[in-house]
């Protein structure tokens, strides 16, 4: 983040040393006998290399009008030197009279046909970090440079943006149009579309933006602040459904939780507020509406305050807050969902609206250098209700699919899996104590089946160890008491999870283990309503 102010900073300066080269032709008599002096001058002070591959074109008037054609920008000790940017057309019109005057007026900057290609390495050099100036510039002489001009208005037609990582790429955008407006002293309007896509096809979106931005770079720590409204933006993920599984016999399973250190170490060279509204995202089916969330980033501290939407007759709200702690991070969230049905969990023909609606909260917090080290040692509790709705097994994966048809096979092999169930409630309530979960409540009753289960869930190593007790329901292949107490588990990680058969544990139990099953105490009150036949969903659960 520091180096990215510092770009703008220099890019300052770099506009202070186009008006020394628009000096020395008017001294001297010949922009092009000072074009080397000139390229020169800028690359100093934005600290990469930059030349025109043909003469520079200045017209003298009441303006002053300086065109660059081909315009290109490298960074001397990147690999190979790879252009960062490449410009097709700069033009640049400068009041003269704000010459002699002051401050220097800037009337417009266009750019036309833009390409940046970003590079970067494993180990977090980029090519886009400048070159060290050769000659500190003082903290005073910079703020009373950037204060010495006025830039009304910047129109760029056609940026082409591609990324890659140690050579491969990464992702892609286009913005066909930005412009940019000066409302009063710091503040200026913009409007602008673009769109973006990673280069392996898993994700492709496009947006249009518009909204206020301003900036004060006279303080030690710069601010920015940001007003932006999406009217609309679309995001589509890849259907990796059918993607052929990894040919290595043995892999380690996928986390869950990323293990990454999280990248957030120049965050305290600014502070940031921001305030976004979208009327429409659309992501996959799912469309959200009404989105709004303030952002803040003050001394390294960063808040969402809160993000707020809509989705079908649901709603979502989601506070989080990231604040640095020596070298680790300490992230507390907290969430709650009203009446939430995901669209994209529908089958195929399937009206979303009769998906079960759920009701949630979730408080969590931790601390670590990455998301894995946060959830391993963090704490809060989730509690959540599904309300009655269809659920089509194929499409819910591996919450139901894969657990559902487990169970079925388990308790009678030669039921077939049906296509859809109906839930009729869910249960859930998770206490989480230094990185484990502890299932205190966890029960689905559907039209043929009920299920009850209790265990752990460590979030540290992301493994499951959970006891299920299921019952069958007329209709679903055995009559309500032909398995009245039936034993299984959940076990695995989060990302692999698997159902077997507990039959050790339905045949060592003892005494109140096998009348409780290990069950906390709302849990063995669930179980008690289920061993006596009685519908759970007809009264709500008693609060702990």
């Amino acid at each position: 983040m520091k180096n990215l102010l510092r770009i703008l900073l220099r890019t300052v300066l770099a506009l202070v040393a186009i008006v020394v080269g628009l000096l020395l032709y008017v001294q001297l008599g010949g922009i092009r006998f000072h074009q080397d002096r000139i390229q020169t001058a800028l690359s100093d002070a934005v600290g990469f290399e930059i030349a025109a591959s043909e003469p520079l074109q200045l017209d003298l008037g009441r303006e002053l009008e300086l065109t660059v054609v081909n315009l290109a920008v490298r960074n001397a000790a990147w690999p190979d030197s790879e252009p960062l940017a490449d410009v097709g057309r700069v033009r640049i019109v400068v009041d003269a009279w704000s010459l002699v005057s002051g401050p220097i007026e800037i009337t417009v900057v266009e750019l036309a046909d833009v390409k940046i290609g970003l590079d970067q390495l494993d180990d977090g050099t980029a090519n886009w970090t400048p070159a060290p100036q050769d000659v500190a510039t003082p903290a005073v002489e910079q703020d009373e440079a950037a204060t010495a001009f006025i830039l009304h208005e910047v129109k760029i037609d056609g940026v082409e943006l591609v990324s890659a990582i140690n050579g491969e790429p990464a992702w892609a955008g286009h913005v066909p149009q930005l412009m940019l407006r000066l409302l009063d002293a710091s503040t200026y309007a913009f409007d602008t579309a673009a769109d973006a896509a990673f280069a392996d096809g898993t994700l492709t979106g496009n947006a249009a933006l518009s909204g206020e931005i301003s900036s004060d770079f006279s303080q030690a720590t710069p601010r920015i602040d940001l007003l932006l409204t999406v009217p609309e933006l679309k995001i589509q993920t890849a259907n990796n459904d059918e993607a052929e599984p990894d040919p290595t016999p043995e892999h380690e399973p996928a986390r869950l939780f990323d293990d990454s250190p999280l990248q957030m170490a120049g965050l305290d060279g600014l502070d940031l507020s921001a305030v976004v509204s979208a009327e429409n995202v659309l992501i996959d089916g799912d469309s959200f509406r009404d989105v709004h969330f303030d952002l803040s980033l003050e001394n390294g501290k960063l808040n969402l305050n809160p993000l707020q939407l809509k989705l079908g007759d649901g709603s979502v709200t989601i506070a989080l807050s990231l604040e640095p702690v020596g070298d680790n991070y300490a992230m507390t969230l907290r969430s709650e969902v009203e009446q939430l049905r995901v669209a994209s969990m529908a089958a195929e023909g399937q009206d979303p609206a009769k998906l079960p609606p759920l009701d949630a909260n979730l408080e969590i917090s931790g601390t670590g250098s990455s998301l894995h080290q946060i959830m391993a040692s963090s704490n809060g509790q989730f509690s959540g209700r599904h309300a009655v709705g269809e659920v089509n097994l194929q499409a819910a994966g591996v919450l139901f699919s894969d657990i559902i048809s487990s169970i079925t096979s388990s308790l009678n092999p030669l039921a077939e899996s049906p296509e859809y169930a109906t839930l009729e409630c869910g249960i859930y309530r998770l206490d989480i104590t230094d990185g484990i979960a502890t299932v205190d409540e966890l029960a689905a009753q559907m039209d043929s089946l009920v299920i009850l289960s209790s265990g752990t869930i460590d979030l540290g190593d992301e493994t499951i160890d959970l006891s299920m007790r299921t019952k069958t329901r007329e209709g679903f292949g055995l009559s309500i008491g032909g398995v009245a107490n039936s034993f299984l588990k959940l076990g695995g990680t989060l990302s692999e999870p698997s159902v077997n058969v507990d039959a050790a544990g339905s045949v060592t139990a003892t005494g109140a283990a096998v009348a409780s099953g290990g069950l906390s105490f709302l849990a063995k009150g669930l179980w008690d309503r289920l061993s006596a036949e009685v519908d759970l969903c007809k009264d709500d659960v008693p609060e702990t």
